[in-house]
């Protein structure tokens, strides 16, 4: 075995080190036993301080749980919003998906930079920075003059639901007791389906009042204030604190969240958990090419990444997104469209509710499978609600005056001219409206707010612009969007999440996470930029895009029945071993202390490093070198270097 200091690396299992563990002043007085304790001098053992939940920790986790109320906010709000400022700046169909969108790409983009960011200058700070981000975002867009500055808004806002989507489960893991670490992070989840609820509410209640979106969207400022100032007094996660070295600030933290003076026993195995693992994380010794190259960790990525692509792709986002224009699409008046939509969001946290409950006992490949064949079902409902509004609703002919000539036929890109044959097809056109006195498809009043047609040849009380009478054929709309958000959340909505924090190795588990999270991003991008376009008359038509979500939800099943291992009661090493192969390379990472002639306490370099070792048992030694010439007590030997084979 190689010698600390030799400029030699040691293996992972039997790695020596001349720096103290954290906390226990170089002392091997604390020894992890197999019995989950520490060996005081080997002998009696330490408990570690109860699981229980204090105050101090639930204030904590609502503080960081206020960036996923916020992310369901601000998603949802626009929901509703999006009726109003359509109407009153005029934007046209790729407009509205920009601004969907654009809340979208920035989260893309600071999810994937949040990420280095929370890691080198901790959790706080970074929620912090989402916290003001929030707040300037929700000032921009309740001033927003026009379709650029709402714009801008949107996007700002983005920006703090990727930081806060991100950071927040991560700081409240670090925080949170062991065995109650998973319901406190569950309460994040919760509150992003109560934000969605909440803008829902909003959107309702302010739908009558002239300018009411700008307040839709600005009063997000009032839960982003109260996180920030939170955090002006919350510390900093205690796992970054040790990891940097910190382990009296650290100490004094965990006293704070556990309630308990005495936390060595947890000090101590936090220090070791990170002494043995030495995992390299994002941007660490282990990177993009070592991911792609280990046989076993890109087999779990392609599943990974599959996952949350499927989540995207069967749709959610648009029903999320664009509830209440579906509803307004489905037949009902922009007021009810708005409500419904709110009362909507409460469906998937139901099913939420249920998947918690039986995640453990039926299985994750179960339930995902079960979720998948429930939302194709829904998805096909809704769409034939849209198609009987098309073959049942009123019969109609073109006018016969040449103001009429453009209401004759629906232009679509896919299918050719489309003859006004209905009242719904009519009203498929921008600029017609459908006269139920003569079933004639008529040129409609300049605005489309004339109230009848642009010849005044209709009566009002017989005019239609915005929907045809659809009897049931809406309530039938309406259910199927809540037994599609309810079946969605028995199993798509978290498993995705919760498969790609178990598939991954240790080495592996940061930036693997982070790659599947910006497909989802990524994802949701796609298809909220898309579904009016794909939903439009001139492309599928609504009841095209919903069938076309249920064959991806059906395709989606038949890869996941053939590719998804199950992973419910396995230890994470266990899962790990469901994706080796035999004659897969193996990988080693270490962890030593090399020698350099730098200055400062340390006066050497400590080295990180991964490679594989070749096929089988036998795999050959790999040399990697390191040098650096900086000073102080990681500094690197100046103009000197140092080696590390890497077994």
């Amino acid at each position: 075995m190689h010698q600390p200091g030799d400029g030699r690396a040691t293996p992972l299992m039997h790695q020596t080190s001349s720096r103290p563990l954290p906390f226990t002043d170089g002392s091997e007085d604390n020894v992890f036993s197999t019995s989950g304790h520490y060996q005081t001098g080997g002998h009696s053992p330490i408990k570690r301080p109860p699981d229980e939940t204090t105050p101090y920790v639930i204030v904590l986790t609502l503080a960081a749980a206020c960036g996923g109320f916020l992310f369901g906010y601000d998603t949802g709000v626009v929901s509703g919003a999006m009726l109003k400022i359509r109407a009153e700046l005029g934007l046209s169909d790729v407009q509205q998906e920009a601004v969907v969108s654009a809340t979208i790409a920035a989260a893309v983009v600071a999810s994937a930079l949040g990420g280095a960011a929370s890691q080198a200058y901790g959790r706080r700070p970074v929620l912090l920075f989402a916290a003001a981000t929030f707040t300037a975002g929700a000032a921009l867009l309740g001033a927003a003059p026009g379709f650029g500055a709402l714009l801008a808004g949107r996007a700002v806002v983005g920006a703090g639901i990727g930081l806060a989507s991100l950071t927040a489960p991560v700081y409240i893991a670090e925080a949170a007791p062991t065995r109650l670490r998973g319901r406190l992070l569950t309460l994040n989840t919760l509150l992003i389906t109560a934000g969605q609820f909440a803008a829902g509410m909003v959107d309702g209640a302010l739908s009558a009042v002239p300018g009411g979106w700008r307040w839709m969207l600005g009063l997000s400022a009032a839960p982003a204030l109260l996180m920030g100032a939170a955090f002006l007094v919350l510390p900093e996660s205690p796992r970054w604190l040790l990891a940097r070295g910190r382990a009296d600030d650290a100490a004094a933290v965990l006293r704070r969240v556990r309630g308990v003076k005495d936390v060595s026993a947890e000090i101590a195995e936090v220090a070791r958990g990170m002494e043995e693992h030495g995992d390299a994380g994002v941007g660490g010794g282990y990177g993009w090419r070592d991911m792609l190259r280990d046989p076993p960790v890109r087999r779990a990525l392609l599943l990974g990444c599959g996952l949350q692509a499927l989540q995207q792709f069967v749709g959610i986002n648009t029903v999320m997104y664009y509830s209440a224009t579906i509803y307004n699409m489905a037949g009902f008046s922009e007021s009810a469209s708005i409500w419904l939509a709110g009362f909507t969001a409460l469906a998937q946290s139901g099913g939420v509710a249920i998947g918690m409950t039986l995640i453990e006992r039926q299985g994750r490949r179960r339930l995902l499978l079960t979720s998948l064949a429930l939302v194709a079902g829904a998805l096909v409902s809704l769409g034939l609600s849209f198609y009987l509004q098309l073959v049942l609703s009123a019969g109609a002919v073109p006018g016969t005056e040449p103001a009429d000539a453009a209401c004759s036929a629906v232009r679509n890109v896919i299918f050719g001219p489309q003859p006004v044959d209905s009242c719904y097809r009519c009203l498929q056109i921008d600029g017609c409206g459908f006269c139920a006195a003569t079933g004639e498809c008529l040129a409609a009043a300049a605005g489309g707010g004339g109230g009848t047609d642009v010849l005044g040849r209709c009566d009002a009380s017989q005019w239609k612009d915005a929907a045809c009478s659809n009897g049931a054929l809406g309530w039938l709309a309406a259910l199927s969007m809540v037994a599609y958000l309810a079946c969605f959340g028995i199993g798509l909505s978290s498993v995705p999440w919760t498969v790609n924090a178990e598939i991954y190795p240790q080495r592996a588990r940061s930036l693997g996470t982070s790659v599947s999270t910006c497909v989802n991003w990524a994802g949701n991008v796609v298809v909220s930029a898309t579904f009016l376009s794909i939903a439009a008359p001139t492309a599928l038509s609504q009841h095209g895009a919903f069938w076309l979500y249920a064959a991806v939800a059906v395709a989606g099943w038949a890869w996941a029945r053939a590719a998804m291992p199950e992973t419910a009661g396995l230890s994470l090493e266990e899962v790990e071993a469901l994706f080796e192969r035999d004659g897969d390379a193996r990988y080693s990472y270490a962890v030593t202390d090399v020698t350099g002639n730098g200055h400062g306490s340390a006066g050497g370099a400590t080295v990180r490093g991964f490679a594989p070792l070749g096929d089988g048992d036998g795999g050959a030694e790999r040399e990697r070198s390191f040098s650096g010439d900086g000073d102080g007590d990681a500094g690197g030997g100046q103009g000197g270097s140092a080696t590390a084979a890497l077994i």
